[in-house]
């Protein structure tokens, strides 16, 4: 919600689904999160511009939304949230 605060009208829209944001039937994302015996992947892309798109789709263009200052907030979010996560993991002792 944060990062369409400027947009009022999308934040009221935009659903998740998974994974994946939506307006509507518009498919706004692609994402995938998985895990492997060694590692984690977290890998989100959000369209800028959905002309082409196999499916249904919306991009940041649709809504006057220019992408570079989007990906900065988007990044900046992220950062916050990963903070906040290392700062809670850091404070639970571990479980044997």
């Amino acid at each position: 919600e944060t990062i369409v605060k400027g947009h009022p009208a999308l934040a009221a829209r935009v659903r998740r689904e998974g994974d994946d944001l939506f307006d509507g039937d518009a498919k706004l994302s692609v994402s995938i999160a998985t895990s492997t015996p060694v590692s984690t992947k977290i890998h989100f892309g959000i369209n800028v511009i959905a002309e082409g798109a196999p499916v249904t789709a919306a991009g940041l263009s649709d809504y006057g939304i220019e992408a570079e200052p989007f990906a900065d907030a988007v990044l900046l979010a992220y950062a916050a949230e990963m903070r906040g996560v290392r700062e809670v993991r850091c404070r639970v002792r571990g479980v044997e």
